[in-house]
């Protein structure tokens, strides 16, 4: 199955759900305080992830609930191969040496990545 692509404000609201119990509209608004969006924008990005397969959703009553279908690491990966793609070429090390160079790691940092490097490639 090909990955679903899913928007920053999708993201957010798929965020709003992960690790939560089925929610109602009005309880994913209430967990998107700080996006100013109203309940009406809300509901066209659950839409939305409903129409991708993204999010679940169940009619309880004259209400209806939703539940994330992706887990964060899914959308995270695909994000971040965009990232690469669109920036570095489809090129992960090049990813990496701009984080390096831009960030300044320390060096207990950069030991603790190439020990992650080492154990991710065998």
């Amino acid at each position: 199955m090909p990955p679903i692509h899913i928007s920053d404000a999708e993201q957010r609201v798929l965020a709003a759900l992960w690790g939560a119990p089925p929610l109602t509209l009005g309880e994913v608004a209430c967990r998107l305080p700080g996006e100013g969006w109203n309940v009406k924008t809300v509901k066209t990005l659950l839409s939305r992830l409903v129409e991708k397969g993204a999010v679940h959703e169940e009619a309880s009553g004259s209400r209806h609930r939703y539940s994330a279908l992706l887990r964060r690491d899914e959308v995270a990966n695909d994000r971040i191969e965009g990232l690469i793609a669109r920036f570095f070429d489809n090129r992960p090390e090049e990813m990496l040496a701009f984080f390096c160079r831009t960030k300044k790691i320390t060096r207990q940092q950069a030991q603790e990545l190439l020990a992650m490097l080492e154990e991710g490639t065998q």
